[in-house]
C-alpha cells in the first residue's frame, strides 16, 4: 500500500482500518484528519494498542497543522518577499462595509 488515499463517509471504518491494518503493517504512515475529535480518537487508539506510545514512523496531523507545516511554512519567505498579503476575514468585512457606505 504505497501512497494510498482513503476517503469514505462517516462510520465506514476508516479509523479502525488505519489502526488495525495500516499502522501494524507499515513502518511509515502519515495520517491527516480534519476534525479535532477524530485526531484525538486516532491518537487514543494508537496509544491503547501500543502500550501508551505512538510508534516511530506513524505521524498524525490535523488538516490545518499539516497545511501550515508543509505548505505555508516552507513558502513563507517567498510569500512575504513577493508582497503577497492575505487579508483576514474581518478586514474583508470592514472593507465591504466601507464600500457600501455603511461604515465610514
Amino acid at each position: 500500500m504505497d501512497k494510498k488515499l482513503m476517503l469514505a463517509v462517516a462510520g465506514a471504518g476508516k479509523t479502525t482500518y488505519i489502526i488495525n491494518k495500516v499502522c501494524t503493517e507499515y513502518r511509515k504512515v502519515l495520517v491527516i484528519t480534519y476534525t479535532d475529535a477524530n485526531y484525538n480518537n486516532i491518537i487514543f487508539k494508537l496509544r491503547e494498542q501500543n502500550d501508551e506510545v505512538i510508534p516511530d514512523g506513524i505521524i498524525v496531523y490535523k488538516y490545518f497543522t499539516f497545511l501550515y507545516r508543509f505548505c505555508y511554512k516552507p513558502l513563507q519567505k517567498i510569500i512575504c518577499n513577493s508582497m503577497i498579503r492575505f487579508v483576514a476575514p474581518i478586514m474583508m468585512f470592514v472593507l465591504f462595509l466601507q464600500s457600501t457606505g455603511i461604515l465610514h
